[in-house]
């Protein structure tokens, strides 16, 4: 039962608002990818999810037909991501997630014991999204784009947020607060669930930036930092590019208990910053 849970709550977290958003009209050029994350050419087996940027917004519905995976021979992986009716976009539709089918990727479930995970260990592929992609106006892509990869051992542990913490700033300074990560993280994810408290309990205001292949944090307050204590405040639904989260595993074995509790929202990790 908790794996089929741990699948709902997947796509639960995924579902994006159905109303369609109003396009201002616009004179850019034509549309193409920006970007597709992971950034990594790297990526464990059990990779859980694609993000794909486009510079326009784009057209729903195009998605099973425009973009296809393909094995290191140039054979078409069949069906490797989940085949929902509404396609997960952001509001402004020019950030489309492909979720892997989480039912291939968990172990001993249906689909993975009858047709197997969709990436293989130590096996290359290659992400093409094809240029007949339209962007909202009808125009196709300026180019096809793809991304190669290859599949790498599976990530099958909870993350450990005390373990982050790699360079600590000065009192005084401006100098970056620097979380290191054994693992590739969820870049979306990132942004929002990290935050930085001060000795009062309130939120730290600055910028942060996700570097090295989603492998680095960076936070750079508004102010001067403070001698004194200060606090990491992580949501328990921060993942890594797996899934696997600071409760548990994405693939938890039926007999393993949550990490932090199912209730948890957060977990705090101290500092003290020096002059």
């Amino acid at each position: 039962m908790q794996r089929f849970h741990a699948t709902i709550c997947v796509l639960a977290a995924l579902m994006v608002c159905l109303a369609a958003p109003v396009h201002a009209v616009t004179t850019e050029g034509v549309a193409e990818v920006s970007a597709i994350v992971p950034t990594s050419d790297v990526l464990p087996e059990n990779l859980l999810r694609l993000y794909v940027h486009f510079s326009q917004p784009m057209r729903r519905g195009q998605v099973r037909k425009a973009i296809t995976l393909l094995g290191e021979n140039g054979e078409q992986i069949v069906n490797p991501f989940l085949n929902l009716a509404i396609e997960l976009w952001d509001h402004d539709e020019r950030r489309l997630t492909l979720l892997f089918d989480p039912g291939r990727i968990k172990r001993g479930v249906g689909p993975n014991v009858q047709v197997g995970a969709p990436l293989q260990r130590n096996k290359n592929y290659t992400l093409m999204i094809s240029q007949s992609m339209k962007d909202y106006r009808g125009k196709p892509l300026a180019r096809a784009f793809t991304k190669s990869f290859t599949a790498t051992a599976p990530i099958r542990s909870a993350l450990l947020p005390e373990k982050w913490l790699s360079g600590l700033p000065t009192a005084k300074s401006q100098e970056p607060l620097i979380l290191t990560f054994a693992r590739i993280m969820d870049r979306p994810m990132l942004y929002r669930s990290i935050r930085v408290l001060d000795a009062d309990g309130q939120v730290v205001t600055g910028s942060m930036m996700i570097l090295e292949n989603e492998t680095r944090w960076e936070f750079v307050p508004s102010s001067p930092w403070q001698a004194g204590p200060y606090r990491l405040a992580v949501s328990t639904d921060l993942e890594d590019v797996a899934g696997n989260n600071v409760r548990a595993p994405f693939d938890v074995a039926e007999d393993e208990t949550m990490r932090h509790g199912k209730s948890a929202g957060r977990v705090v990790v101290p500092f003290i910053l020096k002059h």
